[in-house]
């Protein structure tokens, strides 16, 4: 699997992958801490997102140079769309979250089905709140959603800091 963004969205499929006992978790983004943070967290190999060679650089970490069976875009980047889904294995699948009204995808339906690949925009994280809000607690006490190591609190005296580190 391959995340494309780490900021809450990315950081959360990261989360899920590793919970789910996903092998091979691919994070890719182009700040250095935020690589670092997906190796402590669960992630098996990271990529710098301004590669020129990023697509190779991803198939060369899965089984036959292929690339990931499922990718999550979460930058809403229309480029770093268009690299999750080169990126892709035939027959795999790429999650979006709400794709922006106006925009067209980046890839041909033809290139799209030729490879048999499978686009899907997501909003809201496709779950049902009352039944998923408890479970990611009890992933937080369990140890296993660690939103605390990606999250922090601001006062409002400290509002221009929060908007500069997001």
């Amino acid at each position: 699997m391959a995340v494309f963004g780490l900021g809450a969205v990315g950081f959360g499929a990261l989360f899920a992958a590793k919970a789910l006992g996903i092998e091979t978790i691919i994070a890719v983004d182009l700040i250095p801490a935020r690589l670092e943070l997906a190796l402590a967290l669960g992630a098996t190999h990271v990529f710098q997102g301004s590669d020129p060679d990023i697509v190779a650089a991803i198939k060369a970490v899965t089984p036959h140079n292929a690339g990931p069976m499922f990718a999550v875009e979460a930058t809403g980047n229309m480029r770093v769309l268009k690299t999750a889904h080169a990126a892709l294995s035939n027959r795999g699948h790429l999650l979006r979250r709400v794709h922006a009204l106006g925009h067209v995808l980046p890839f041909e339906i033809h290139e799209n089905l030729l490879a048999s690949k499978t686009y899907t925009g997501m909003n809201q994280g496709d779950s049902n709140p009352s039944e998923f809000i408890p479970r990611l607690i009890k992933m937080f006490v369990a140890g296993d959603f660690p939103v605390d190591r990606i999250s922090k609190r601001y006062s409002f005296s400290q509002f221009e800091q929060a908007v500069q580190d997001m």
